[in-house]
């Protein structure tokens, strides 16, 4: 039973990944002879692209897999027996609940590690074959706050140096500027995992004076590290679980409480390999029930349940994003709520 159901997850993922790389080839197979992009470095490309939609159909996989192996096993009569044994729908649910479990904790890690690694090679791909542009090496303007006395501004930075230009940091209580530095450069040291003021010169204004000196070099405290920087690290898509754990705490050193889109983002990054267990506890009992129409009914419900619970998670996570709804609600909506009636649909099954 657990082998069939093995063996349908994996000919769904594959079924969904080849048609996911058909669409998107044709939608994309302009740009490529645009470009003039060889058919090897379009098998790339979709390598690099395919550990995303692996993560994405993960959960659709486990939901056709469950409904399609129970659903035979209950066109066979076999699912009749067990309970005319004695079997309860909660002792037939169990194995398939371990296996969903396993499979969720690889999710977790394919989607926090594997596929942001693979997104950003795929961006790097894009960048350097298909024209398109990206600042991910080099940012110019800009503007950051540190803490939440102490602005930054830094003319040009390039990532490949971790070296900032025309650099400029000022303190302030309230309105009254209390400290100012404005240096050639700014510098990471590796060694000691701060930031290098190089040919600059500090202005201390907290006397109500002027009081200005030199500074040849000088070492820094500050809230933020090289990749902080980068445009492409503040692409959610690119951040690992641990970037964007640390990108959260950045910020809120910094002083920013303007963080719901992130944090709606790290907390889907957990529920949604969590989606794993809800719909093998969603379509074991739906598929319990003997049927006619066989596997286009079968696949017929998979694509409502992945349609409703997905519609539903977009808006919470819209209204997530808009401060409607707090982060983690917003994050586990869909899920507290197709658990819930999963639950529900395994104890009508067990009455009838």
């Amino acid at each position: 039973m657990i082998r069939q159901f093995l063996l349908a997850i994996l000919f769904s993922l594959l079924a969904f990944a080849v048609i996911f790389i058909i669409i998107d080839l044709i939608e994309n197979l302009g740009k490529f002879v645009d470009f003039n992009i060889s058919a090897g470095k379009i098998a790339t490309y979709y390598l690099y692209f395919l550990p995303e939609i692996v993560s994405l159909m993960i959960p659709v996989a486990l939901l056709l897999a469950s409904l399609f192996t129970v659903g035979r096993l209950t066109g066979l009569m076999e699912i009749t027996a067990m309970k005319a044994g004695g079997i309860s729908t909660l002792r037939i649910l169990m194995p398939f609940m371990v296996t969903a479990l396993t499979v969720m904790l690889f999710q977790i890690w394919f989607s926090g590690w594997i596929v942001p690694r693979a997104n950003k090679l795929k961006a790097e791909f894009e960048t350097q074959e298909l024209g398109k542009y990206t600042t991910s090496g080099q940012t110019a303007n800009l503007i950051r706050q540190d803490s939440e006395n102490r602005m930054i501004s830094i003319g040009w930075y390039d990532g490949s140096l971790n070296r900032g230009y025309t650099v400029s940091i000022l303190d302030f209580d309230g309105p009254q500027l209390l400290r100012r530095w404005d240096a050639r450069s700014l510098i990471w040291n590796d060694t000691t995992r701060k930031w290098v003021l190089e040919n600059g010169i500090f202005r201390d204004f907290s006397k109500g004076e002027r009081d200005s000196s030199f500074l040849l070099v000088t070492n820094l405290a500050l809230n933020f590290k090289p990749r902080d920087l980068l445009n492409d690290y503040r692409n959610l898509s690119l951040m690992t679980f641990t970037d964007l754990d640390d990108y959260i705490e950045s910020q809120k050193r910094a002083g920013f409480t303007e963080l719901d889109k992130y944090l709606v983002t790290y907390y889907s990054k957990i529920s949604f390999p969590f989606a794993c267990l809800v719909v093998v506890l969603f379509g074991v009992p739906l598929s319990s029930r003997k049927k006619r129409g066989g596997l286009a009914i079968e696949f017929g419900l998979a694509l409502l349940i992945c349609f409703v619970y997905l519609a539903l998670s977009k808006v919470a996570e819209t209204m997530g994003y808009a401060g409607d709804f707090p982060p983690l609600v917003a994050a586990w909506v869909a899920n507290v709520t197709f658990f819930l009636f999963g639950l529900y649909m395994l104890w009508a099954v067990d009455r009838t």
